[in-house]
Order: structure tokens, then sequence, then C-alpha cells
């Protein structure tokens, strides 16, 4: 049962001028200060409503697969980094022994 309930609490300006023979006293509503809207049933402190248990749940498995597939990226990427480095040390190496023989 969701019961929506909206408390406005508004503010009031007022002027009082004191006179010999009277007060007079303007007042004026100003825009709310504060606004409350409630909605729904609310349960015993410190509890936590099953629907928001659950996209808690949601959110936690998410993140965990992003955080496992940010894991493998990495490594895939220190495998491919540590490869292309194997590949360009052996190619310079390769090039300083034929440029060596060439020279001599």
């Amino acid at each position: 049962m969701n019961i929506t309930q909206t408390v406005t609490l508004w503010r009031e300006r007022f002027v009082t001028v004191h006179l010999p023979t009277m007060v007079v006293q303007y007042r004026e509503k100003q825009p709310a200060g504060l606004q409350v809207v409630t909605v729904g049933a609310q349960g015993p402190v410190g509890t936590v409503a099953e629907e928001i248990l659950s996209r808690v749940e949601v959110v936690e498995a998410a993140a965990q697969t992003a955080t496992q597939t940010a894991a493998t990226a990495l490594q895939g990427y220190a495998d491919n980094r540590q490869s292309l480095d194997d590949v360009i040390t052996k190619m310079t190496n390769r090039f300083n022994y034929h440029a060596g023989v060439i020279s001599a």
C-alpha cells in the first residue's frame, strides 16, 4: 500500500509597527523553505525495503562482472605488451646481426 503525503512548511515575513494609538502588523507568506514528500510506508528504524536490497544485489553483481572483465583486459594487455616487446627485441637483434654481417 503506497501512501503519498506532502508537507510544506511556509516561511512568513511580517512587520509590526507600534503607534501610540494602535499596532499595525503586515504579514506576507514566502516561498516554501522546506518541503517533505513521503511515499509508501516506513518500516522500523534500520530496516531496508526488499526492493532496495534486490537492486543493491543486482548492482553488486554488475560491479563484480565489470571488475572481472577489467582484470581480464589488463592481463590480456600485459600479455600482448610482453609479446610485442619480445618481437621488437628479436627484430632489433636480427637487424643488428645482419647489419654487422654486411659491414664486415
